[in-house]
């Protein structure tokens, strides 16, 4: 469905990364704003975060190279901090579980 919020941003993520592999850096600086904007109306991360790193792609590309990849490591930076906090929401439990039931089999 092109008109959910999620489509949407997909869409204009994806077109800029065509736009990307294509080098055309004005439309893949035009798809990358239109998505980052889309994401944060919707609170789309992950389009977000993709569209941001074209953005950073295009920045680069239009002779601000340093500012270019500072955004793109920024982008990469959340995504570890955010991977590394659904992982302990994970294991902390497992974790939990694991001891209670080693306690278990010792007693």
């Amino acid at each position: 469905r092109l008109g959910h919020p999620y489509s949407q941003g997909f869409a204009l993520m994806f077109s800029g990364v065509i736009h990307e592999f294509c080098g055309e850096v004005d439309k893949t600086m035009e798809h990358a704003e239109q998505g980052i904007r889309l994401a944060r109306e919707h609170g789309l991360k992950e389009v977000q975060g993709w569209s941001t790193l074209r953005k950073g792609w295009a920045i680069a590309m239009s002779g601000e190279y340093d500012d270019g990849i500072a955004l793109q490591r920024t982008v990469r930076l959340a995504h570890v901090r955010q991977v590394l906090a659904q992982a302990a929401e994970v294991a902390l439990p497992l974790g939990l579980d694991l001891a209670q039931r080693l306690r278990g089999a010792r007693e």
